[in-house]
Parts: structure tokens; C-alpha cells; sequence
């Protein structure tokens, strides 16, 4: 007798690269609680002298980097209300190693430096012990005119092999956890996640999810990828039948 396989354990057994690369756009991303507490502080921290370096740290699937284009455009938009004014610079990691490898400056004569570096997991794991004085060049050029240096990250920064020079310059800094959203913006971040796949959900669903989903970001995204693979591999519209056998 053939054994019986489950719709979820075959979609679960297949690799398929069904999801484009997400476009993020900083009107459609939600300032939930577990994120408004830190833009709050770093709007008090570029109004004031403080340290350069700001880690913002959240496990794979936080919601990092949509958050990391969110202040990226925000602080733009607000750059002549500061005094003096700031100037915003956006990096993936590898691109602002490459950037300070070469030797570049990072500092105005005019106006405060905040660089900006999404998935700077990819940047930080090359100082390995011996080989920190690019990095180290850079935070000190910033620190000495007044300037910010922001990494968004996934790893405490126990995780990588800093020599002391880069350590203790990491340990001086200021760090800020990504936390969940409260359970009543479950149905905005619902809506706003799937929104971003192409699909709504009808009223009537985003209340019976309400009902059985974790409010985590991660949560959220994972369970959206499974209805979106189970959709696929059953070739049929999203009903209610599908999200319960998604959840």
C-alpha cells in the first residue's frame, strides 16, 4: 500500500525560487511598535553629540532592511531640519567594504555624516582579528567630526572575531533590538506583507488569521511563503480551505 503524502510535507520537499526579490517602498512599511521606539531614539541621537556607532539588530526576517529604506528615506526628507544639517548615505555591506577598503573619507566639512548599512553581517565578518584598521579608520573619522555610522545586523557582536581595537569600539556603541509588533497591528502588517507579494486578503480573512497567527514579522513571512508555495502547488485561488492548511 502506498504511503500517503500531505499537501504540506510535498510543498515542504520542494525547492522552488517562487519569490521575486521584495521591492521596498518606505510609504507601504508599518511603523510598528516593536520599531517606534527606535526611530524615536535615533532622531534624539542626531540632535545631539554622541558616539558613531548604532547597531540595529533583529533575527533573519525582522523586517531589517524595509526598516533600514524606511530611515534612509525619512532622515533624507529631513536632512536642513538638523544643525547643523545631516547627510544620509545608503550601503549594502559588501558595497561599503569595497568603500573603505579603497580609502575613502567619510566625513563633510558642513554637515554630520549618517551612513546607512543594510545586511552588514556581510561587512563585519571580514575584520577577523589583525585586520580591523579600515573599520576602525572609518569610526574614528566619523567620531572626530560628529558623524553616525547605523548597521543593520542579525548577529550579536560576539558573533564576529573583532581584535580588540574594533571590539571596544563596538562595545561603546549604542545597540537596539527589533521587537514585535503588538497583537492589534497584526491586521495591518498582514495586509501590508502580503500586499507586497501582489495579493490581498478579504476582511474575512485577515479576522480568522487574526485569531491564529503569531505577531511575529518572521512568522507572518514564513506563513505567507507557505500559502503562496501550497497555492502553487495546488494550482488553485486562496480560500479559506488553503490558509488553514497553510497555518
Amino acid at each position: 500500500m502506498q504511503k500517503k503524502t500531505s499537501a504540506f510535507n510535498q510543498f515542504q520537499q520542494i525547492e522552488l525560487g517562487i519569490s521575486a526579490k521584495l521591492v521596498y517602498h518606505p510609504e507601504k512599511f508599518i511603523e510598528h511598535s516593536g520599531v517606534l521606539s527606535i526611530r524615536k531614539a535615533l532622531l534624539h541621537i542626531l540632535n545631539q553629540e554622541h558616539y558613531p556607532v548604532i547597531s540595529i539588530v533583529g533575527g533573519k526576517r525582522s523586517g531589517k532592511t524595509h526598516l533600514a529604506h524606511f530611515l534612509n528615506f525619512g532622515l533624507r526628507q529631513a536632512a536642513e531640519r538638523f544643525e547643523p544639517r545631516i547627510e544620509v548615505e545608503f550601503f549594502q555591506g559588501t558595497e561599503f567594504l569595497d568603500s573603505i577598503q579603497e580609502g575613502r573619507s567619510f566625513h563633510w566639512s558642513n554637515a554630520k555624516h549618517c551612513i546607512l548599512i543594510d545586511d552588514a553581517d556581510q561587512l563585519l565578518v571580514h575584520f577577523s582579528r589583525g585586520n580591523s584598521g579600515p573599520m576602525v579608520k572609518c569610526i574614528e573619522d566619523l567620531r572626530v567630526h560628529g558623524g553616525l555610522i547605523i548597521f543593520f545586523r542579525a548577529e550579536d557582536s560576539s558573533f564576529y572575531e573583532f581584535d580588540e581595537h574594533l571590539g571596544t569600539r563596538f562595545a561603546a556603541g549604542t545597540e537596539f533590538l527589533i521587537g514585535n509588533p503588538d497583537r492589534s497591528e497584526l491586521s495591518l502588517l498582514l495586509q501590508a506583507l502580503s500586499a507586497q507579494r501582489g495579493w490581498r486578503f478579504n476582511d474575512r480573512m485577515v479576522k480568522y488569521l487574526e485569531k491564529r497567527l503569531c505577531v511575529g514579522v518572521k512568522d507572518i513571512e514564513s506563513y505567507l511563503e507557505r500559502v503562496q508555495l501550497l497555492s502553487r502547488l495546488r494550482t488553485d485561488k486562496v480560500d479559506f480551505s488553503l490558509l488553514g492548511d497553510a497555518l
